[in-house]
């Protein structure tokens, strides 16, 4: 679970660089320095809850609010598990969040997205790939917004 943990972290810090949340992308570097050398998960756990928390930060990239959307949900899962020593398979993971997309009655557009987003992963992830298939995906994602 720690080197999938890891590169989630990693990505989902990447991602808020790139989507321009220096504070929040500072928080995650940090967080992913404090696990590999402490396997601290507390300074990752303190930045949701409460106002002002990173759930409360909103991106005008509706394509990246959704991919931060999933990654986050993904890691703080796998930070969860490990945690409570517990060890998943990856795409057991992401299959579980798929169908929790699934069971809801009524999906916004948004929601779609990100289930598009998760199947995309469940169709691509391997383990050290995940920056890659984000590029792709966002790239993927503006040509079809371009054609609209």
């Amino acid at each position: 679970m720690e080197k999938y943990y890891l590169e989630f972290l990693t990505e989902f810090s990447n991602c808020l660089e790139k989507y321009d949340s220096g504070m929040w992308s500072n928080w995650m570097k940090k967080s992913v320095e404090l696990f590999k050398q402490k396997k601290d998960l507390s300074h990752f756990f303190r930045a949701f809850g409460g106002m002002g928390s990173l759930s409360d930060y909103y991106f005008d990239d509706t394509v990246a609010t959704n991919i931060l959307y999933v990654l986050e949900i993904i890691t703080c899962e796998l930070a969860s598990y490990i945690k409570n020593n517990k060890n998943e398979n990856i795409k057991i993971l992401l299959n579980n969040e798929k169908y929790r997309y699934l069971s809801k009655k009524d999906i916004t557009l948004n929601e779609q997205k990100q289930l598009d987003y998760i199947k995309y992963l469940i169709d691509n992830y391997e383990l050290n790939n995940l920056q890659y298939i984000d590029e792709k995906y966002i790239i993927n994602e503006a040509k079809i917004n371009k054609g609209r």
